[in-house]
């Protein structure tokens, strides 16, 4: 027997999770169209990962999903005037807040919807080793 089938329960487990990006540089500008690079999408500015402009926020927002594990990935930007070469956000951002958020669904064979049974949220601020 195949052990990803014998011991993976999908009702309940699951490989993928929506991540949500926030990202406010010192200059935000509609012009410029910001990227998620990484060895995900081969370094590359990708369509499926563009960030959107939020005007009223002057932050660049995206979703995307991702398979659970760890992600190395960088903020890539071109000018969308003048389509010039991919160039990528310096600076170090080790203190970066992430905040997880967990929401536990479930569903009996014999239920039309699923039920919301839990639901939490974390700041990677107040993690501790």
């Amino acid at each position: 027997m195949n052990y990803h089938f014998q011991y993976y329960d999908h009702n309940i487990e699951n490989d993928y999770s929506k991540v949500h990006f926030k990202f406010k540089p010192n200059l935000a500008d509609e012009k410029i169209d910001v990227f998620l690079i990484g060895k995900f999408n081969d370094f590359s500015k990708n369509p499926d990962y563009k960030l959107v402009f939020d005007t009223n926020k002057k932050i660049y927002e995206g979703s995307f999903l991702f398979k659970q594990g760890f992600y190395d990935y960088k903020y890539g930007y071109i000018n969308s005037q003048d389509n010039s070469d991919l160039e990528f956000y310096g600076g170090n951002f080790w203190q970066t807040e992430n905040i997880y958020q967990v929401t536990i669904f479930h569903k009996k064979i014999s239920d039309k919807f699923y039920k919301i049974i839990g639901q939490n949220s974390l700041s990677s601020l107040k993690i501790n080793n």
